[in-house]
């Protein structure tokens, strides 16, 4: 069960559910706004979880950046429990376009980060990388290649966490 304000939880996969039910009809706009990728970079993230207007609020706390809020998952009360959570941390990202849009822009200062955009590609297109519009990639994968022939691709397990994660520090 999800604690009210001020109390937090630790983002379990328990929570799944209470948050789809959050987001009622309309689906997420970006993925951080998802369950599978919260429940996927909590280790990173570490993720907690509080109510405040009913609406379930996330407080990500990644190892290597500031805190900051995700927008509130739900539709009550949305501008009372904006300014708490700018209260409590000052920041909330990560944001959909349509909770921009019903937030008074004069009272806050919004910026985009192109850094955290979401991008959306054709699965095939990207498996394959052809044509001029993948010639970035392309490179990138080649100049891979050459730097380190004798890599080779194996699926992660829980015992390549720690090396894993050293990795995406020092990246």
């Amino acid at each position: 069960m999800i604690p009210e304000y001020p109390r937090f939880k630790a983002l379990e996969l328990t929570d799944r559910e209470a948050i789809e039910l959050s987001f009622g009809r309309k689906s997420p706009l970006t993925c951080e706004l998802t369950s599978a990728n919260l429940f996927i970079w909590r280790d990173f993230d570490r993720p907690q979880l509080t109510l405040i207007n009913d609406n379930i609020c996330c407080l990500i706390n990644p190892l290597v950046h500031y805190p900051y809020f995700l927008e509130p998952f739900g539709d009550n009360k949305v501008l009372e429990t904006t300014e708490l959570c700018l209260k409590h941390i000052g920041i909330i990202s990560r944001v959909s376009m349509s909770y921009v849009g019903s937030i008074p822009h004069r009272q806050y200062k919004i910026s985009c980060l192109r850094d955290q955009a979401d991008y959306i590609y054709v699965t095939k297109e990207l498996a394959e990388l052809k044509g001029r519009r993948y010639d970035g990639k392309r490179n990138h994968l080649n100049n891979f290649k050459r730097r380190h022939p004798d890599y080779s691709f194996v699926p992660l397990e829980p015992t390549d966490q720690p090396r894993a994660l050293a990795v995406f520090e020092k990246w």
